[in-house]
């Protein structure tokens, strides 16, 4: 079997010089409870090796 790759070329224009990006902090309000969730499924789905998370905490 061969397997034939594609080399993607990706670019984007560069933002003009006057520009003003925002500077206030963009809130994740999301992401905590997204993360125990998805944990679990991929721990029930067997996805998940035991030994690949730690706890900092």
């Amino acid at each position: 079997m061969i397997i034939t790759t594609q080399d993607y070329l990706i670019t984007w224009e560069k933002l003009p010089e006057d520009y003003i990006l925002p500077d206030d902090p963009v809130d994740k309000i999301y992401q905590p409870s997204q993360a125990p969730a998805l944990t679990k499924s991929l721990q029930l789905a067997a996805k998940l090796p035991p030994n690949c998370l730690t706890s900092t905490n």
